[in-house]
């Protein structure tokens, strides 16, 4: 009977052992330019396949000679530190991935609304101390928000209520924070209540409705076109730009994405715009994808005659706030994962 080793092996031990001629010992030199341990960790899985298209495995053996050989990147130390955290930050939302993939195998669908989920209770990142605190950033909001209003720029409105216990849909980190959307805006209206005056052909200007918003993008392969004089018009009401949000209203409420792009658009009364101050506005777009905010979004769009959903509810709309800093890791990392899942 003959067995195969398995070649290549690593692990850290903290202990003192013995072992026999079959492992190797590394004992890294530390010093405040040596490698560092866990860095040269992550690196060492490599070797096997590394070494055998240097032909320094002989038979089914990784000798001391050959694995000294080597040359591995030794970057600065604050570099391999900042290597290994986001290795490790990787390996944890990938064990967070492959747990919800098991739970959710048969239902895509489901899996995107769990990591989303997970995304806003802040599950799949690390809260770090140099991000600052959410209550940091929403004095920064408000300070910029008085100065615009003292500039004229932006209208003061009435004040939002504040938020109850019983509003609260999941917990947060203790260094977030619960707002009203209408809190962290500079405007949220809707589009143009009269019957805009559409013409046949493109001249430059988009009419858009509900149904050119979609949870992916703006569609513009059914959209209505304006002239620059209606544009003109409609655009003193609500001209979205680059980085709004938007919203539909009517119909299948409460789909939503950002402008990503520099077309002049105008909107009708089914689909609102959302301007934030200082906010990412891709966590704001995932917030609203989310289960919870779609529940709040549903009660109060039916809370009317008719399901549409109007500026004063989406300016209530509650939502959690991290550091700035967060909202853009949790949103490049959504925006990573749910792009894999398709």
């Amino acid at each position: 009977m003959s067995f195969k080793l398995t070649i290549g092996k690593i692990a850290i031990i903290d202990i003192d052992a013995y072992h026999n001629e079959a492992i190797i010992s590394i004992f890294p030199y530390f010093d405040k330019s040596s490698i560092f341990k866990s860095f040269l960790f992550m690196f060492l899985p490599y070797v096997a396949n590394m070494t055998e298209s240097h032909g320094a495995i002989k038979g089914e053996t990784l000798n001391k000679k050959s694995l000294s050989a080597m040359k591995v990147p030794l970057p600065p130390l604050a570099e391999q530190k900042r290597i290994v955290a986001r290795v490790e930050e990787i390996f944890r939302l990938l064990d967070i991935i492959d747990a919800a993939q098991e739970q959710y195998a048969a239902d895509a669908e489901s899996l995107k609304a769990k990591l989303i989920t997970l995304g806003i209770q802040g599950r799949l990142t690390e809260q770090l101390a140099i991000d600052g605190t959410a209550e940091e950033l929403y004095q920064q909001i408000q300070a910029e928000k008085q100065r615009l209003i003292k500039e004229g720029r932006i209208k003061r409105e009435k004040p939002l209520p504040e938020i109850s216990e019983d509003e609260i849909p999941f917990e947060i980190p203790e260094n977030w924070k619960w707002v009203r959307l209408g809190l962290i805006s500079s405007q949220i209206t809707d589009g143009e209540h009269k019957t805009p005056r559409r013409v046949s052909s493109f001249c430059g200007y988009y009419l858009l409705s509900a149904r050119n918003v979609t949870n992916d993008s703006i569609k513009l392969d059914n959209v209505d076109f304006v002239d620059e004089e209606e544009y003109n018009i409609i655009s003193k009401r609500c001209n979205p730009k680059r980085n709004d949000i938007l919203i539909s209203c009517s119909g299948s409420v409460g789909r939503c994405c950002v402008v990503e792009d520099d077309n002049k658009y105008v909107m009708v009364r089914s689909a609102a715009m959302v301007s934030l101050i200082k906010v990412h506005p891709k966590w704001i777009m995932y917030c609203i994808h989310s289960n919870a905010l779609q529940k709040q979004i549903s009660y109060k769009a039916k809370a009317t005659a008719q399901a549409n959903l109007f500026q004063e509810p989406i300016k209530s709309l509650i939502v959690p706030l991290p550091p700035l800093a967060e909202q853009k890791r949790i949103a490049e990392t959504l925006e990573r994962v749910l792009g894999v899942l398709g």
